[in-house]
């Protein structure tokens, strides 16, 4: 192993301040034959296009390190480092230094890993065949990350990192990860293709935290794939987000207070598709912009926060597929929302101060029907059309300025509607004239077809429906994993956890969250790390060997299975060993420890216990 200076060219073999240890010196410009273990160091004054290789038919492992700001080349990707055949290349980029104006190019090389330090400034990276990753610290500025034949692409960075030029991974049969922290700045388009097989699935993901840029469109492309893009909140997409992919496991995730620029498309039939769009978030910020899911033979969740706004329409286009919709409060679209195509089966459920600016269409689904749940004061300036099959209509209290209601179908439609608010009794005697009917739950109802009539300007025209809605009809929403909601309790998983506060878990439950500071928390299997924090709480380690902080607050921790450690903290705690040994200690306050089986270490700590 051998450690050289890369120095500018012409000017190998004389003195050079940076070169305090005397290193041999490799002059920029060449063609450089490297061994195992060698090292590189890259003098601030290079300024020509470089080349690593190995002897024919051997391999080199080989470190290029930036410790200096580059000044021989003065542009970003003005120059380069190539590493050849034979050649596994990691390169290190010291905290701070200015290394744009040099490429690193590893497209014949056996895989390149790039770790840049924070602050720093990285040139274009283009990967291997093999195995590519880049590390980047916080505030790292890329110029360009090409990764088209990667068996294994990687990028992880921290916050504020920003990425200019392009942002492109197209390899097949490959595992693409892209995660990059809070503020990130993407000033091109993300580009992600590639393909796989049933028994051999590609697998791409693009994870941004909160307050991401991009200022490009989005472009997930694939077949036999598990794809997802997820951005934080406060995220900005300047074009479109076009994510498809048949046959595949497609998730988009975007957080609240967020703006797509124009449309997102989640067109991949044969597939599951997951879209959650946070609260009060826009979705067409350039003028227009629509949701659509043209997804057949498919199983479509589109999940939908309060106040978002929609300028085109939500198309869920789809023929043969299982569809669910959950929105809430404050809906609004422009356009129209147009929930199918043929024989799909869709639940769907808005809550109130919906707007849709054109018309309202189910699905033309003969064989099945479709369960639509609609909050208090709606508005849809066209038509509410079910089209077909059996289906069931909930509408809450229209909005003051509703002048139609038109619902049509096929025959054997369910319906509830709400009086107006106010008027609930001139509606009944309205109601009750053209022969509906009030429902326990103070609903109105046909009992009849065509059963039409008007009221204080507004015309209820619902030619076939002829009962009440089902509200045994309702669609299962946990068939999805983006439908999840809290459930009060905070669960680890069956691997080893770290759950201190702040932890969420898949529901999205917290510990110390914001639904309060007395947490129920379960530990699951796995020898799990738990800190309850603040708060009257209450912990089951469950399976395995486990460590249990009670914290402040009167808490009570169960040990379950396992050996497990049990301190209670400050407050009035009670520890349960559980079976197998345990260490219980319950520190300040009036505690009451309980060993259970096995062998068992009771301190009593502070306080009468």
């Amino acid at each position: 192993m051998t450690i050289y200076y890369i120095v500018a060219a012409g000017t190998a073999g004389t003195t050079d301040p940076g070169n305090v240890n005397g290193y041999p010196q490799i002059a920029a410009g060449t063609v450089f034959t490297a061994q195992d273990g060698d090292v590189f160091i890259v003098d601030n004054a290079f300024n020509a296009s470089t080349a690593i290789r190995t002897a024919p038919g051997s391999t080199a492992s080989v470190e290029v390190r930036f410790t200096q700001d580059i000044t021989g080349l003065t542009v970003p990707n003005q120059g380069a480092i190539s590493f050849l055949t034979g050649v596994t290349a990691t390169v290190n980029i010291d905290a701070g230094v200015h290394a744009a104006p040099v490429q690193l190019l590893a497209s014949t090389s056996d895989g390149i890993t790039v770790n840049a330090g924070d602050g720093s400034s990285v040139g274009q990276i283009l990967g291997s065949p093999d195995t590519d990753v880049v590390n980047g610290g916080n505030g790292v500025t890329f110029n360009g990350i090409v990764m088209n034949d990667s068996t294994v692409a990687t990028v992880t960075v921290g916050n504020d990192a920003t990425f200019n030029t392009q942002f492109t991974m197209a390899a097949s049969f490959t595992t693409m990860t892209v995660t990059a922290g809070d503020n990130a700045v993407f000033n091109s388009s993300i580009v992600m293709a590639g393909s796989g097989v049933a028994a051999d699935l590609n697998s791409m993901s693009f994870t941004a935290g909160s307050d991401a840029t991009i200022t490009g469109a989005v472009a997930m492309e694939s077949t036999y794939s598990v794809q997802k893009f997820a951005v934080g909140d406060n995220a900005s997409v300047g074009a479109h987000i076009d994510l498809h992919s048949v046959y595949s496991d497609n998730t988009i995730l975007i957080g609240a207070n967020s703006d797509v620029g124009t449309t997102i498309f989640m067109n991949s039939s044969y597939s599951d598709n997951d879209l959650s769009i946070g609260d009060n978030t826009v979705v067409g910020g350039l003028g227009a912009g629509s949701i659509i899911m043209a997804s057949s033979y498919s199983d479509n969740c589109l999940a939908i926060g309060n106040a978002v706004t929609v300028k085109g329409d939500i198309n869920l286009g789809s023929n043969f597929s299982d569809q669910l919709v959950r929105a809430g409060n404050d809906l609004r679209v422009n356009a129209s929302v147009v929930l199918g195509g043929t024989n799909d089966e869709n639940g769907v459920v808005i809550g109130d101060g919906m707007y849709v600016g054109g018309n309202f269409v189910g699905s033309a689904n003969l064989a099945t029907g479709e369960y639509i749940k609609i909050g208090d004061n709606w508005f849809v300036v066209g038509n509410i059309a079910m089209n077909g099959g059996s289906d069931n209509l909930i509408l809450g209290q229209p909005a003051p300025q509703q002048t139609a209601i038109i619902a049509d179908g096929l025959g054997g439609n369910g319906l509830s509607v709400e009086a107006p608010a106010g008027q609930e009794a001139a509606f009944g005697a309205a109601a009750t004239a053209a022969k509906w009917s009030q429902n326990a739950d103070g609903t109105w109802s046909p009992t009849g077809t065509n059963q039409y009539f008007a009221f204080n300007g507004v015309s209820y025209q619902f030619f076939y429906f002829d009962k009440a809605a089902d509200p045994n009809a309702a669609p299962d929403f946990t068939q999805c994993e983006i439908f999840v909601m809290p459930d009060g309790v905070v669960n680890g998983t069956a691997a080893s956890n770290v759950m201190n506060p702040g932890f969420t878990d898949a529901q999205g439950d917290q510990i110390d969250g914001s639904d309060g500071l007395n947490d129920s928390i379960r530990g699951e299997a796995g020898n799990d790390s738990i800190s309850a924090g603040a708060g009257n709480d209450t912990v089951d380690a469950g399976a395995d060997n486990d460590t249990v902080l009670g914290g402040d607050g009167n808490d009570r921790l169960l040990g379950g299975t396992g050996s497990d450690s049990l301190s209670g903290g400050a407050g009035a705690d009670t520890l349960d060993g559980g079976d197998q040994s345990a260490m219980l200690a319950g520190d300040a306050g009036n505690d009451a420890l309980i060993g259970g089986a096995g062998n068992d270490t009771l301190i009593g700590g502070d306080g009468n216990d």
